[in-house]
């Protein structure tokens, strides 16, 4: 019995942080799992998740600020992002905070640098909701829209 237990833990310990944990719903799996193709930018793991026709509600008063209605208009958003701080923006942390049927919470750590000095280093939570394996809805709430406003620009 102790083998077979050290083969389980073997086995488990290659996996995601977000495979990991077998009392997660689906709902919380699928959050994990596009949380974590946004920490390592993986694309097909991004957009294999997110609905084609997902509603983003992007806070602030920014060139990025505002209710993206498609899947294209939040990947062009990223995309924004990435240009603006010149690949260094990054999800440096993320985690579960709850869940309330198929919405789940979620603390994020963003971080990213201007070459002109401007920075980013920001805690988002984010309100996922997960319909049919897929993201349907996000609502961004910001703890610093001052901050994220200077970043992005108006």
């Amino acid at each position: 019995m102790k083998r077979i237990y050290f083969v389980a833990v073997l086995i488990l310990s290659g996996l995601p942080v977000w495979a990991q944990q077998s009392t997660d719903t689906k709902e919380v799996q699928i959050v994990k799992e596009f949380l974590h193709g946004v920490s390592t930018k993986n694309r097909e793991i991004t957009h294999r998740l997110l609905d084609e026709n997902v509603s983003w509600d992007q806070p602030g008063n920014n060139t990025l600020s505002g209710k993206k209605k498609t899947a294209a208009e939040v990947f062009t958003m990223s995309g924004q992002m990435h240009k603006i701080s010149q690949g260094t923006f990054q999800l440096k942390d993320y985690k579960v905070l709850g869940m309330n049927g198929n919405q789940v919470i979620c603390q994020l750590h963003f971080t990213a640098i201007r070459p002109e000095g401007a920075w980013l280093d920001i805690q988002n939570t984010d309100v996922y909701t997960v319909e049919n394996g897929k993201i349907t809805q996000a609502q961004v709430f910001s703890a610093d829209l001052s901050q994220e406003d200077y970043f992005w620009g108006k």
